[in-house]
């Protein structure tokens, strides 16, 4: 399975949902095209959450889906399934991870090789007083950008795994303007994980691209889900200001689709999801946000939540 995302930060947090497209039925599953008399046409869509990414346009297309009759999971899929997450509980780690650098014109970040998450994104052209450099990432990061999939309705957590990476250092200031860097998970003999980043010199955004191997079969509904889990940092003096400026969006079918918390004195917490074509996902503050673009045009799902919180003397 390779799936491609565009993310940037000026910045704000959300969630990508892989359902049983025909790509993933194509690069997971193995299921071939059926000649075209034999399938019927249907629009492609994409979907998508997070906070802020920043790409460019996926080109328009349409995709040949056949039909496939649902199947009960046979004998020796359930057995692939419960070895699985014997394995998948063992790769679990109380470990911190080891950090990742990456130096750009516009930015400081760390990645961590626990999840392949990002934990620490700084501005370079933004301050706050003292020119300490904003830092747009909330609570040290945790699940941004993680993976989850349910296995026999047992969510696996990757942002809880240990990932092997190829490098520890990129610096783009000076001679390359781009640059890749590869986590990759074993999750047992034959079934892994690769998340795949390329970086620009001069440019906040960044391309995440997502390959699961052989898990089609022992994934629940065949569908992963991207997350960005810590929201964004606030950058104001005055955090009332970035309270009342901060939204998060889902922007499909030329409309934008905003998660309203709730204002019922005892309900906390508001969610929002939306199927079919997504074109971006989003989360703000008072100035940066954070905006995730699915290089897709298959189905995909979106989902937003917040919670409310006290701050001080509130209530």
């Amino acid at each position: 399975m390779d799936k491609r995302t565009l993310i940037a930060f000026l910045l704000i947090g959300a969630l990508l949902v892989l359902t049983q497209t025909t790509w993933y039925k194509k690069s997971v599953l193995g299921i071939k095209e059926l000649p075209q008399k034999q399938v019927s046409m249907q629009d492609s869509t994409a979907t998508q959450k997070e906070e802020n990414v920043a790409s460019q346009k996926s080109e328009d297309r349409a995709i040949a889906s056949p039909q496939i009759e649902e199947e009960q999971p046979t004998e020796k899929i359930q057995q692939d399934r419960k070895e699985s997450l014997s394995s998948f509980d063992s790769l679990s780690t109380v470990s911190t991870g080891r950090e990742i650098y990456i130096n750009t014109d516009k930015y400081e970040a760390l990645l961590n090789t626990k999840g392949a998450t990002v934990k620490s994104w700084k501005l370079k052209n933004y301050f706050y007083d003292e020119n300490v450099p904003v830092q747009l990432i909330k609570k040290n990061g945790y699940g941004n950008l993680g993976i989850q999939f349910a296995v026999d309705q047992d969510t696996i957590k990757t942002q809880n795994f240990e990932f092997d990476v190829d490098k520890r250092t990129i610096d783009l200031t000076s001679g390359r303007t781009e640059d890749v860097l590869v986590f990759s998970l074993k999750l047992d003999n034959n079934r892994t994980l690769k998340k795949i980043f390329t970086f620009y010199k001069d440019k906040y955004i960044f391309d995440l691209r997502i390959e699961l191997t052989n898990l089609g079969e022992i994934i629940d509904d065949q569908k992963y889900t991207l997350t960005w889990l810590s929201g964004l940092e606030y950058t104001e003096k005055n955090i009332d200001e970035d309270i009342r400026n901060s939204k998060s969006y889902i922007y499909t079918g030329g409309g934008k689709e905003e998660l309203k918390l709730p204002e019922k004195p005892n309900v906390k917490e508001s969610t929002n999801e939306i199927e079919g074509k997504i074109d971006w996902v989003a989360i703000r503050t008072k100035y940066f946000a954070s905006i995730i673009f699915p290089d897709t045009e298959d189905d995909i799902s979106a989902r937003l939540s917040g919670a409310t919180e006290s701050f001080g003397d509130e209530k």
